[in-house]
């Protein structure tokens, strides 16, 4: 795991993907420990640190609190906060805490520039400052500790930009020098070193009266902020640059020969163009490689021009014979008659070659060679001689293909910076793609910039285009005479024709995007153009073993050939995978449609990836179920292609297979919506009913299709058709047991099915030999049916037979849902202590299998206890942090219960207008059809009636709780809500001055109440305030009467209208 402060809080895992830290409590913890990491602190400074005279009275338990809320944030990325004798203990290596490694690289920086080795101290300072993304501890400034670390790591950081700015002084890099420091001095204004070497850059640079323009500058700041004069040492400084005692750059200015002046801003390639500096400094040949339209010839130019020696650029895109290379290095450097010219105009090429020797000998040169892809071996042997025999040459190749020779170090130019997901206009508008296309698009369209309006189809368009700068260049010309919007649609139908005008300038090959592409494909030898076309039928990339399969190559020859793809920029690769671009993928695949082999190598497709879903659907419930839902995650484009296929086809059997082998992945992964989706696709042009010997295939494609909304019309016949899921009598049972638990799932306990008929199922499944897992889920689902009979005892044995069980097999989701369900048992018990033990266990299983919408449910379990005794702050936080993690996921119930829970504490807190906007969204966003979205919705009722009668008004508080009483009726269950909704009416009669049948029905809510052993603050309140209105004989007679109140009569109370 590694941590970043340096900026907002962040996290990341061994992925490398930064997640953001929920609520500023946890943000600050994990900061404070952070920057002691590895290092015990104790309970009392921790608190004494983030809380300070503030510190809440329990602050031992709302630290706790914090701790365990940490915990579950990062023990799914490899870290954990420990707790000993001494303290807690964040378990995150120093060195992988940005803060520390900062600190760690400015010390080794500005040791190298002590010793003289200026390069290593630019370097080091270089990425000790690329760690930085805005103020330090930017996002928990509220806590006691953070405003004084963060001032001190400003002064670090400033000290190490003054520090690199030395190391750039000595190595003549002025330029940078004096822009970087003009940017310090203003954040700075009374800093005097940061002015003296802004001094020391501008005289260097040549700008003599810049840098005296300066000097007054500083001596004007000091005078009228703090009424002193500049220091000793900058007085002589400013004395040196005035009698020319100073060297200054301009007195020996680098020669750049052939360098093209560039007409347009350099965008987004900053940390690009620190590691090709900094790699120019270090080594002697340097190969640029990319595809085409990456930017990596105006990278090599903006590299040359922060080169402090001379440099020689050639570009080698006119030549057409190998030969004609050295002769036009010889021509770019001006080269005239060395040596005869013995073969009249032209020079023969190994005397071309000599004439480059000697003509290079002794100087100090970057000699630069662009677009070398097409006389790649010429360059390489040209390079390999002339290095040899030239020490001090230095070589820039940009090429799509790698030299492959001794001593050559590649620097792969990617795409452009795209910006983070849900970033505004503020944040997506500093990243590279962004900047590019508002700039350009500003050029051929004043006034043009980037608002909430366009910024999505703007941040399309450049995820489109992969991030390509040339891409998006002749997307952003399109803005003359399209909105970005059409041009998204464009892009979708007719990506090449749309951008088919580049500059007239430009070399042909770069003036339409096809033409880009083309080049690159015209440089590939027949089996590269087969594999590359066949490659297309891949989404989301592949790995070897796919690409033999599908491809139809063997193994030995797919690895060769995906090779050489990669070598010349056709295909990426990373962590075991082949990825292609979606501008050469869009190229390729009208190849492969040129060459009537799509429909083939889409079957193939499709057949390679429902083998892998089948095979990995039973293993997905046993103990290697991580290694193959991350083996499913990663082949996620592939298995939409797939379903897109097979249903472009109309092909129900495979369609059907595919859904069913997947749904359990889905489900216990966070991607219930994204299965939702595609099922509802295929059951708008399925036949109404099961094809023989799929029906729980289909019936697993039409579970799926309804889980996250009331059915639309088109499905209404599915559901109609669809028969009896269970049927005891009949011997209807699914075959397979992930029907029975998604069934379970959206409709509650099987009407009509009782313990025992599950138990009979139970005894069937094991006289067939069936796998444990079956038999956990069975367990499970008998489990529920006795909790909501009020069967606690039985319940809890059953709960501790299926975590057993599923423990045995590995299943992480069914272990977690068997220890919710024992912790649902110990808060209807009063077990508090016990209820958060078992919820903890849960939740760590929960995010190992990255089952979001599960996790989101028990943090909504543990926050609807908190708001129940009455401890809002935590209870608030954790409602928050439900509502955040099912923002972007399909959870239904997750969201209702969230946005119920933020409405319940905004009632609390007196604002009853954010209360009802809340509980409006929470009621909008429940299904009324399903049981535990129904139940959810029931809740939400309760809260809405309880916000109404806050503002007086019980007639319609009342109707709102008959509301609810019906929904859960109609369920027969043993619930919370049941009591709730009894209590909501109990306080509309007292308030409409009936306090006896307000105190019958407070007896009735405790008979009801399935948690009679857990506080309830609504209760207390509601309890006082009738004593306070009846005598406390009035009120033991009113409680005598509720207490023998039948349900005949109870349910009339409810559902009177007053």
């Amino acid at each position: 795991m590694r941590v970043a402060v340096l900026g907002d809080t962040r996290i990341a895992g061994p992925d490398g993907a930064w997640r953001a830290v929920g609520g500023p409590g946890v943000r600050a913890l994990l900061a404070l420990l952070a920057m002691d990491a590895g290092v015990p602190v104790a309970p009392e400074r921790l608190i004494d640190l983030l809380y300070g005279p503030d510190a809440p009275g329990n602050a031992v338990a709302a630290l706790q609190s914090q701790v365990s809320r940490l915990r579950r944030e990062v023990k799914p990325l490899g870290g954990d906060v420990e707790f000993g004798p001494a303290g807690y203990r964040l378990t995150v290596p120093p060195e992988h805490v940005d803060a520390v490694e900062f600190d760690a690289l400015a010390v080794r920086g500005r040791a190298a520039l002590a010793s003289g080795d200026d390069v290593t101290a630019a370097r080091l300072l270089g990425e000790a400052l690329e760690l930085w993304r805005g103020p330090a501890l930017a996002d928990v400034g509220d806590a006691r500790f953070a405003a004084g670390r963060a001032a001190r790591l400003a002064d670090r950081r400033l000290g190490a930009e003054c520090d690199r700015v030395e190391a750039w002084l000595r190595l003549g890099r002025y330029t940078d020098a004096a822009d970087r420091m003009r940017d310090v001095t203003a954040e700075h204004p009374l800093h005097e070193r940061s002015w003296g070497l802004l001094i020391r850059a501008l005289h260097g640079g040549g700008r003599t009266a810049d840098a005296l323009t300066a000097y007054r500058e500083l001596r004007t700041n000091l005078a009228e902020r703090l009424g002193s004069d500049p220091s000793p040492a900058l007085v002589d400084l400013h004395r040196a640059v005035l009698r020319g005692e100073l060297p200054s750059g301009a007195e020996t200015p680098v020669n750049r020969t052939g360098l093209p002046a560039q007409l347009t801003s350099f965008v987004g390639r900053d940390a690009e163009l620190e590691t090709v500096s900094s790699m120019l400094e270090r080594e002697r040949l340097v190969t640029l490689t990319g595809p085409g339209g990456t930017g990596k010839t105006r990278l090599a130019i903006e590299a040359v021009n922060r080169y402090p020696r001379d440099s020689c650029f050639v570009d080698l895109t006119p030549l057409t014979e190998p030969e004609q290379l050295p002769v036009a290095v010889i021509q770019a450097l001006g080269v005239r008659d060395t040596f005869s010219l013995r073969n009249g105009p032209r020079w023969d090429p190994s005397e071309a070659t000599m004439a480059l020797s000697a003509a290079l000998a002794d100087r100090d040169l970057l000699l630069v060679l662009d677009n070398a892809e097409h006389v790649v071996e010429a360059v390489a042997d040209l390079v390999n001689r002339l290095l040899t025999g030239l020490p001090r040459l230095r070589v820039l190749v940009t090429s799509r293909e790698a030299l492959a020779v001794t001593g050559e170090t590649l620097c792969p130019v990617p795409g452009l910076e795209m910006p983070p997901p849900g970033a505004d206009v503020t944040v997506a508008g500093e990243s590279g793609t962004v900047r590019l296309f508002a700039e350009r698009a500003a050029a051929v369209s004043p006034g043009f910039r980037i608002t909430p309006d366009n910024l999505d189809p703007v941040v399309r368009i450049c995820r489109a285009l992969d991030g390509l700068p040339l891409a998006i260049e002749l997307a952003a010309a399109r803005t003359r005479s399209m909105s970005p919007a059409d041009i998204v649609r464009r892009l979708g139908e007719e990506r090449f024709g749309l951008l088919s005008r580049g500059s007239r300038t430009a070399a042909p090959r770069h003036q339409t995007l096809r033409a880009v592409v083309a080049w690159s494909w015209d440089l590939l030898e027949e089996p590269e153009r087969r594999l590359a076309r066949r490659f297309t039928v891949f989404s989301g990339g592949a790995d070897v073993a796919a690409v033999s399969a599908v491809c139809d190559e063997s193994e030995p020859e797919a690895w060769d050939l995906l090779t050489t793809l990669v070598d010349k920029s056709f295909l990426e690769h990373h962590d075991g995978r082949y990825r292609m671009l979606e501008t050469i993928h869009r190229f390729c695949a009208e190849r492969l449609e040129a060459a009537g082999e799509a429909g083939r190598f889409r079957d193939r497709h499709v057949a390679y990836f429902l083998g892998l879903a089948e095979e990995a659907d039973p293993l997905l419930r046993g103990r290697d179920q991580l290694r193959w839902a991350e083996r499913l995650r990663r082949e996620s484009g592939n298995l939409g292609a797939a379903i897109a296929t097979v249903t472009a086809t109309r092909d129900a059997a495979r369609s059907l297979r595919l859904v069913s082998a997947l749904t359990w992945y889905w489900w216990t992964t966070g991607q219930r919506g994204q299965g939702a989706t595609y099922c509802r696709r295929l059951l708008r042009w399925l036949p109404v009913g099961s094809p023989p010997g799929l029906r729980d295939e289909y019936l697993l494609c039409l579970l799926n299709a309804l889980a996250l909304e009331a059915p639309d019309p088109a499905l209404q016949s599915h559901v109609a058709g669809v028969g009896p899921v269970i049927d005891i009598e009949a011997g209807v049972w699914p075959g397979n047991p992930v029907v029975m638990v998604m069934w379970s799932m959206l409709v509650g306990p099987p009407q009509g099915v009782a313990v025992d008929d599950l138990g009979r199922r139970l005894t069937v499944y094991q006289e067939a030999g069936a796998d444990s897992w079956a038999l956990a889920v069975t367990h499970l689902g008998m489990a529920y049916a006795c909790m909501y009979g009020g069967s606690l005892d039985e319940a809890e044995r059953e709960f501790d037979i299926a975590r057993a069980e599923f423990e045995a097999v590995g299943d992480r989701w069914g272990h977690g849902n068997a220890l919710a369900g024992l912790a649902t048992v110990a808060a209807r018990r009063g077990a508090v202590d016990r209820f958060r033990e078992l919820i903890d266990g849960a939740v760590r299983l929960m995010e190992q299998m990255g089952a979001v919408e599960e996790r989101a449910e028990l943090s909504c379990d543990v926050a609807e206890l908190l708001l129940r005794t009455g401890e809002y702050p935590a209870a608030a936080e954790l409602f928050g942090e439900a509502e955040r993690l099912t923002r972007d996921h399909a959870s239904v119930e997750g969201r209702v219960r969230a946005k119920r829970g933020l409405g319940e504490i905004a009632r609390v807190s007196g604002d009853l207008d954010a209360a009802e906007r809340l509980l409006g969204e929470a009621l909008d966003a429940s299904l009324e059809g399903w049981f535990f979205t129904g139940l959810a919705r029931a809740n939400v009722l309760v809260a809405w009636g309880r916000t109404a009668l806050d503002r007086g008004d019980p007639v319609v508080a009342r109707s709102r709780h008959r509301r609810a009483w019906r929904l859960m009726a109609d369920r027969r269950v043993d619930q919370p809500g049941l009591a709730d909704v009894v209590l909501g009416v109990a306080a509309c009669d007292l308030a409409e001055d009936r306090p006896r049948r307000a105190a019958a029905l407070l007896a009735v809510a405790g008979r009801l109440h399935s948690m009679p052993e857990t506080r309830d603050v609504e209760r207390e309140r509601l309890e006082q305030r009738v004593r306070a209105a009846l005598s406390p004989e009035e009120f033991e007679a009113a409680t005598a009467r509720g207490r023998d109140l039948d349900q005949a009569e109870l349910d009339e109370w409810i559902t009177a209208d007053g």
